[in-house]
Formats: structure tokens, C-alpha cells, sequence
């Protein structure tokens, strides 16, 4: 099989290369896509860190016990259909954090202008969350058994309907009417919401890479068709 040769240059990129067993060094790796994103001006860590867990915990259903976050650089790596998207939506966004534990990587955006502190009112006025975690299964054989390891990923996603969409790799769902969808998060309704998740091979072939992109409010806009 043909690879593609990767420089991983960016932090979250080789740590998430790291959390999915693969030998530091050698860089080779297949990719359907890498959204990248930089932020030169640094951020509060235990800031970056709270918002990071509080939204994967009530947005997500995703506990994060061990998180190492900040505004630094970062790399996800995402279909390449989301791939305009997710990187439309991170430059139109006044702050961006990105986070690393054990087994994934994330990267929460907000708004159109400085986070004002307040985290719910950050979230309300406009959203982006991208979420991967390496998961220590096979990767699925049909879209039944993907769905199911997302929702056992993701368990506040669980009750959403998914519409199964094209992927080069694994197996991608979109929420069935993205425009109607709206996220109950810190008692607040968020409306304009779109849910895209998807599993697909990790860098070692026993593990799955399952990940979430959630857009909602302003930053919901590059993602409609």
C-alpha cells in the first residue's frame, strides 16, 4: 500500500501519533486529510483545560481525567470533505484551544471575538469542537458496528439520528437535519448545530481513531450546504 510521507511538525500531531502506539521518528503515515491551525497568542493552560473537559463532558459525554491544553499549535486529522470546513470555521474564530491526553487530541473554538469568560455564553454565541480518540478495537466492518463504537465514544450522542455519508476511509454519519438539531449544554440551548462523526483505522491496525466535529452557532456556517 502506497504511504505518504508526513513531517510531523506539529505537536498534537506527533503526540497523538504517540498515544496510538506508533514509533516516534519515523513518520509515515496515511492520512484522508489534516485540518492545521496556529494560534501565536498564548493562552491561559488551566483555562484551555477546564473548557476543554467541561464541553467534552456535557457536550459529548467524553470524560477527560488527564488533559494537557493550550493555544498552541495543533493537528487533527479529518476527512478530507470536513477538511475546508473545520479550517474555515478555526479562522473565523477569536480563540482557539487545543488539547492532549492519552489516546486523542482536540481542538475548541469559539466565537468571532475574545472569550469572555464566561464559558456558556462563549458557546452559545458560536461553537467548534473536533474531538479523536484512539479506541483499543478493531476497526469496524460495517456501518452498524461504527455507529455503535461512536456512540459508545461519544454517549451524549447517542440519541441523535445519523444519516450515513461518502468516505474514503472507515465510515462517516451526518445528523439528519443538521439545521434542526440543537445541543442542550450548562442548561443552554444551542441551536444551528451541525454533528458530523466518523471512525476509521488508527496508526496500529488493532486500534480505531473515532472523531467528532460539532459546529454550532457562527462557526456552524462553513458547514452548511
Amino acid at each position: 500500500m502506497r504511504i505518504k510521507l508526513l513531517i510531523p511538525i506539529l505537536l498534537l500531531f506527533v503526540v497523538i501519533l504517540a498515544c496510538s502506539g506508533f514509533p516516534r521518528g519515523t513518520g509515515d503515515l496515511e492520512l484522508s486529510g489534516t485540518v492545521t491551525h496556529s494560534a501565536p497568542t498564548p493562552v491561559d493552560k488551566i483555562e484551555a483545560k477546564e473548557a476543554i473537559q467541561t464541553y467534552a463532558l456535557d457536550v459529548l459525554g467524553l470524560e477527560i481525567p488527564s488533559l494537557v491544553a493550550g493555544g498552541t499549535s495543533g493537528a487533527l486529522s479529518l476527512p478530507v470533505s470536513l477538511q475546508d470546513g473545520v479550517e474555515v470555521a478555526i479562522d473565523l474564530a477569536g480563540t482557539t484551544y487545543f488539547g492532549v491526553w492519552l489516546g486523542g487530541v482536540s481542538s475548541l473554538s469559539f466565537g468571532d471575538s475574545d472569550v469572555s469568560g464566561d464559558l456558556i455564553a462563549d458557546i452559545r454565541d458560536g461553537s467548534l469542537g473536533v474531538f479523536a480518540v484512539t479506541v483499543r478495537e478493531a476497526p469496524p466492518t460495517d456501518s452498524t458496528a461504527a455507529l455503535e463504537l461512536i456512540k459508545q465514544t461519544y454517549p451524549a450522542l447517542s440519541d441523535y439520528e445519523w444519516i450515513e455519508t461518502p468516505t474514503e476511509q472507515g465510515y462517516s454519519f451526518v445528523t439528519g437535519k443538521a439545521e434542526d438539531v440543537a445541543l442542550q449544554s450548562w442548561s443552554v440551548e444551542l441551536t444551528g448545530t451541525t454533528i458530523n462523526v466518523g471512525v476509521s483505522s488508527a496508526v496500529l491496525d488493532d486500534q480505531s481513531l473515532v472523531w467528532v466535529v460539532v459546529a454550532s452557532g457562527v462557526l456552524a456556517t462553513p458547514f452548511e450546504k
